[in-house]
């Protein structure tokens, strides 16, 4: 229906391992829902587990897809031609471990997709706004999964998600 009239459309991606983290931490803050209410009675080790492998319950009412079914239907996107792909890591700019000249970048390359004149003022305005400030936003750093996976944590998203961390260059090989 998009591409009927013609919309034209971002979609952001972002290391899987640092989704399922963010993830993990944030559901128990959300204020209502089984969901939430789920994850507050977790630990933190078997928040991020269930951030990774997901939940179907229906008894209870509790669905989240696992991590590579969610990254799988962000990865469709990248066949539809009024789509443009980019990354977190490429906009979230030097606050969250990023590169400036990257985020400039990208933020040119998003402008120009969607058919919007910016000058390098506005670009950089727009860079300059860009970290943090949302209700779901909590530290907005790049390779934060390094403080909080397990090794059982590292098995079960190499399992899950290794052969897609290497295809989109977020890993050279399955050996981190």
């Amino acid at each position: 229906m998009l591409a009927e009239k013609g919309i034209r459309m971002v979609s952001i991606i972002r290391d899987p391992r640092d989704v399922v983290v963010s993830h993990a931490m944030y559901m128990p803050r959300v204020e209502h829902g089984r969901l939430s209410d789920y994850y507050r009675m977790l630990s933190e080790d078997e928040r991020i587990m269930t951030s990774l492998v997901g939940i179907w319950d229906e008894r209870r009412g509790l669905f989240l897809r696992d991590i590579r079914q969610r990254l799988q239907s962000m990865l469709l996107w990248r066949a539809v031609d009024l789509n443009y792909q980019t990354r977190f890591e490429w906009l979230v700019g030097p606050p969250g471990g990023g590169e400036a000249h990257r985020q400039l970048g990208e933020i040119l390359a998003i402008s120009r997709h969607l058919g919007l004149r910016c000058s390098d003022k506005e670009v950089q305005r727009i860079a300059d706004h860009a970290f943090g400030g949302t209700t779901t936003f909590r530290r907005g750093q790049i390779g934060s999964w390094r403080e909080h996976l397990t090794n059982e944590h590292k098995t079960v998203c190499r399992q899950l998600v290794g052969s897609l961390l290497v295809e989109l260059g977020y890993e050279s090989d399955l050996n981190w």
